[in-house]
């Protein structure tokens, strides 16, 4: 899938999917947090953007979104029974397709608990939002990937090559269809054997950052079925969510 025309093709005549085009928003995942009707109804809404003028990346740090045919998109929809690790679960799913339309060429990795590394350098983000409904969870799943980074100011940023069919347009279309399947038949149960095999930290010592300044040093000993990153520091298996401090590989 190389076009906007093909994409809109795909999603043309399925009725549980809405699919919206911007050239210009403020940010995708606002956009969609601020529609109340669709994902209540049973129905994924989707919104890609050709540019963000206040995309917005995790803990509230922006998200640089220039109009450089990097992709820019947000999945809302509702899964019932309790909440999802979904930044984990899409993290190592974006990681099988980027590598499945590469023809394996390019494998990313995943630093905890969400960020997409390639050569060392991040490449893509994903931002999760949730909303209690009756007997489950709205989510709003926003995502970013770098394919061209004008005057980029940091030396962290990467960009993914585009090679064979791997774009914005054929990632989009495959995430749908990973989306579709997660409201049909839910939370697949090896997420976390793939999120495992795409991990940054196989057998590395971690340094996390507490939100109270403390330093925890440890070795990476991977994660529960919760989201959260286990470590052994001084002899001790210990669990930290993702709220709960920052880690550096």
């Amino acid at each position: 899938m190389k076009t906007l025309n093909q994409l809109k093709l795909h999603f043309k005549d399925q009725n549980e999917i809405i699919f919206e085009h911007f050239s210009e928003i403020d940010s995708t995942n606002t956009y969609l947090k601020d529609k109340q009707e669709d994902s209540r109804n049973r129905r994924i809404s989707i919104a890609l953007a050709d540019q963000q003028l206040a995309g917005r990346g995790r803990s509230g740090k922006n998200w640089y979104s220039p109009n450089s045919e990097n992709l820019y998109v947000s999945f809302k929809f509702k899964l019932e029974g309790r909440l999802q690790p979904l930044s984990l679960i899409v993290g190592a799913e974006l990681c099988k397709i980027i590598n499945n339309l590469s023809e394996k060429k390019i494998a990313p990795n995943i630093k905890w608990p969400n960020d997409i590394i390639l050569d060392r350098k991040k490449v893509s983000g994903i931002l999760v939002e949730t909303e209690i409904d009756n007997g489950g969870f709205i989510y709003t799943v926003g995502i970013g990937i770098n394919f061209m980074l004008p005057n980029k100011a940091e030396n962290h940023w990467g960009i993914i090559p585009q090679v064979k069919q791997l774009n914005r347009f054929a990632i989009t279309k495959e995430l749908s269809l990973f989306i579709q399947a997660l409201t049909q038949n839910g939370v697949p149960s090896n997420w976390q054997q793939d999120w495992e095999q795409a991990s940054i930290h196989k057998r590395n010592s971690i340094t996390l950052k507490t939100n109270n300044s403390e330093i925890i040093k440890g070795e990476y000993f991977g994660i529960s079925n919760t989201g959260s990153l286990i470590i052994i520091t001084n002899g001790e298996k210990k669990e930290f969510a993702s709220g709960e401090c920052s880690l550096e590989y």
